[in-house]
């Protein structure tokens, strides 16, 4: 859908083959494959979530669940945005290392230069072009007097018993806008603004962008002899952040663009915003509250031990939450799903009731809920909405599992504003109890 400057979509919806974009996208590649799937006849869904640039057109691809708001889309795709540079940070990764991670591919180069572009702009938003400063001494401009140079170095003239100075050194700052530093820097600028001034609601498209002043490979070593010559804070890190784009650039096959950030999986990166929004206490509990599998025979073998997407403790209470990235419009988790998670629940249930003694400071914490988390767009409602449970009617030892939709613009949100956090947590873990005193959920 066009809005704007801006076309967007939602992955797994589905969107006319009649569309804009549609021969682009069909004929982009990634590294991965089509970004697409077309099988259908006259309609066609993307498979990424994301954004990437087709020709100078920002596309953006919402998560499942999504719904963007049309008067404020800017804001919408500037939020998706700041959550993939956050995640990236948080995992100390480049962004191919975690497009398809169940693939076990190591890929050798990174294609995301989105970090480094959005650096750049918001410097440029906050200290203006980059221009260097080169200190000059001289008797022919004014400055400051170097009153120890003057004494040593000229003679002075006396009047009326005074000594006079009548030409001084003076110490002066020259600024200058022609070196290649600040042709690279302004290019840059120019170029990326065009393509993501929309995000800030930039009119600056309408300056025509000016020619690459040189190479990339000249680019990269005028930047690292910069480097070594500044000690501006401000300099420093704008410097080493158009190294890293050039260096990001050199690595590219011919035609490649690096101005996306797809991934194929975002379901991991929902994973993560739950587990740090909700407060997950995995790390520190998973040693103590998790039974692990135990093999036994005539070798030696470990077996891997389970791994719960979340686990948040409030009070004497444990809830076993797992993230999934459904659209319930079109289905929910399925078996394997609920599966897995029944044997977390009640396994950790039954480590709860047995505890050691030792374990003192756990001693009273009950399991206390079993829930599903999927995406959704809440319409100002800032709670979490209730969608349902599931159990076993002829094991009712198990529970139930309760699947809630969560405000995914808020997740996001709140993932990167901390200050967010705790009320996202009450209102969650608010319905969770209610509904679970309304369902008899038992323990």
């Amino acid at each position: 859908m066009y809005t704007g400057s801006i076309h967007y979509y939602v992955q797994g919806r589905f969107e006319p083959k009649t569309d804009a974009l549609y021969p682009a996208l069909r004929a982009f590649r990634y590294k991965k494959g089509s970004i697409l799937n077309d099988t259908y006849r006259k309609q066609f869904l993307l498979s990424v979530c994301g954004t990437l640039v087709i020709g100078d057109q920002p596309v953006i691809i919402f998560p499942k669940g999504y719904q963007p708001d049309e008067k404020d889309i800017r804001n919408d795709a500037g939020l998706l945005l700041r959550t993939f540079v956050q995640y990236l940070s948080d995992k100390d990764t480049e962004w191919d290392r975690v497009l398809s991670p169940l693939s076990g591919e190591d890929e050798e180069n990174a294609t995301s230069s989105i970090p480094e572009i959005l650096f750049i702009l918001n410097d440029y938003r906050q200290n203006g072009a980059l221009v260097r400063k080169h200190t000059r001494i001289s008797q022919t401009h004014e400055g400051r007097i170097l009153w120890t140079k003057t004494l040593q170095r000229t003679r002075p003239l006396f009047s009326h018993r005074q000594a006079i100075y009548p030409e001084p050194y003076m110490k002066s700052e020259v600024r200058t806008r022609r070196e290649l530093v600040q042709q690279i820097h302004r290019y840059l600028v120019c170029k990326f603004r065009a393509a993501w001034g929309w995000l800030y609601g930039d009119a600056f498209p309408k300056e025509r962008i000016p020619v690459p002043p040189c190479s990339k490979e000249t680019a990269l070593g005028v930047l690292r002899a910069e480097l070594r010559q500044t000690f501006v804070q401000r300099e420093i890190g704008l410097i080493r952040c158009m190294i890293r784009y050039f260096q990001k650039k050199t690595q590219q096959e011919e035609g490649e663009s690096s101005d996306l950030m797809l991934t194929f999986d975002f379901h991991w990166i929902w994973e993560h915003i739950c587990g740090q929004v909700l407060g997950n206490v995995y790390e520190d509990v998973q040693s103590v509250l998790l039974p692990q599998p135990v093999f036994e025979g005539t070798e030696k073998h470990s077996i891997g031990g389970q791994i719960p997407d979340i686990l948040c403790l409030r009070g004497r209470k444990l809830y076993v939450l797992d993230a999934k990235y459904y659209d319930h419009r079109k289905n929910i988790p399925g078996w394997p799903d609920y599966t897995k998670q029944f044997f977390y629940f009640y396994t950790i249930r039954e480590r709860l009731a047995h505890l050691p003694d030792s374990l003192s400071d756990f001693q009273g914490i009950t399991a206390s809920a079993n829930v599903l988390l999927l995406p959704e767009t809440l319409q100002g409602t800032p709670s979490p909405r209730f969608l349902g449970t599931v159990s076993l009617p002829w094991s009712p030892s198990l529970g139930k599992i309760h699947l809630f939709l969560l405000d995914i613009r808020r997740m996001m949100q709140a993932y990167l504003d901390h200050s967010l956090r705790k009320k996202v947590q009450e209102h969650l873990f608010a319905a969770i109890d209610q509904k679970q005193a309304e369902t008899g959920t038992k323990r």
